[in-house]
């Protein structure tokens, strides 16, 4: 497991509004909507703004949400959801559930390593009917985030998830961005662009500073969470391996340019599937 990336989600509850708009967002879930086939599950489902706008689609009784955090399920039930379920790592999803459409949240795959991501997915493959489909998202390396990660020198297997810009992290406000700048040996355009995202992330912990319920360690985990530019960012092999690892047979990967998320749709690998195993058609959404 990657513990750069691992988060206290229980406490990020009372902060979760900050991240509803990124990655897996009501508004993706809307454009996603049509090609959804019911009944459909969400793991990950935090307070439930995603779960809400399915079941707007689908049916309060065809869309299901689970997550592993007892706050953010009573926050998700309080909004209004329904036939949301407080689950566990080790049964993320009850025993008897089956689906056409299974969706992993973005941000779910986020600490673990790429056996470990398989292991989940093989546990949620059973949870698929026979004509079902695993959606597995994921923080792409794409979209202007990655750009401006990429230039901070964040290109390692866990992209900005790295030992490097935590500790640029720890230096703010106690090292001037001119002085990481220089530290960095940035210059021209890369230096406007790393300039931009250093003071947004100085301004992250000024606001967090001032939230009295925010303690220090759910502090630092809003700063983790709360700027896409440091979220994993996933190569899109690596979803693919950890689909394989799990008896699954990718199928096409779409990338969502606008918020930087990849979209590997997985179904149960059949005989026919092993012939082609190693290709899947790659598609790019809005």
């Amino acid at each position: 497991m990657y513990m750069q990336c691992t988060y206290r989600w229980n406490g990020l509850a009372s902060l979760w509004g900050f991240f509803e708009g990124m990655g897996l967002s009501p508004a993706m879930a809307e454009a996603l909507a049509p090609q959804l086939a019911a009944p459909a599950g969400l793991l990950g489902c935090a307070r439930g703004a995603v779960l809400q706008a399915l079941q707007a689609r689908l049916g309060r009784d065809q869309a299901l949400g689970f997550d592993t955090a007892p706050e953010m399920v009573l926050q998700a039930r309080s909004r209004g959801c329904a036939n949301v379920h407080l689950v566990s790592n080790e049964q993320p999803v009850p025993a008897g559930l089956r689906f056409r459409t299974l969706i992993i949240a973005t941000g779910v795959l986020d600490p673990l390593e790429t056996h470990e991501a398989g292991a989940l997915l093989g546990l949620l493959r059973d949870h698929l009917l026979p004509d079902g489909e695993l959606w597995v998202l994921g923080w792409g390396r794409l979209g202007p985030h990655w750009v401006a990660a990429r230039i901070l020198g964040a290109g390692e297997r866990l992209g900005v998830a790295n030992r490097r810009l935590y500790e640029l992290h720890a230096k703010v406000g106690s090292s001037s961005v001119p002085a990481m700048l220089h530290e960095l040996a940035l210059s021209g355009r890369d230096a406007l662009i790393a300039r931009l995202w250093l003071m947004a992330i100085e301004r992250l912990v000024a606001a967090v500073a001032r939230a009295e319920a925010c303690t220090r360690e759910a502090a630092a985990a809003l700063l983790k969470g709360l700027a896409p530019e440091v979220q994993r960012r996933f190569h899109p092999a690596e979803l693919a391996d950890a689909a394989r690892l799990a008896g699954l047979h990718p199928v096409r990967l779409h990338a969502c340019e606008g918020p930087g998320v990849l979209r590997l749709v997985c179904r149960p690998r059949t005989p026919a599937s092993l012939h082609n195993s190693h290709h899947f058609g790659m598609g790019r959404l809005p």
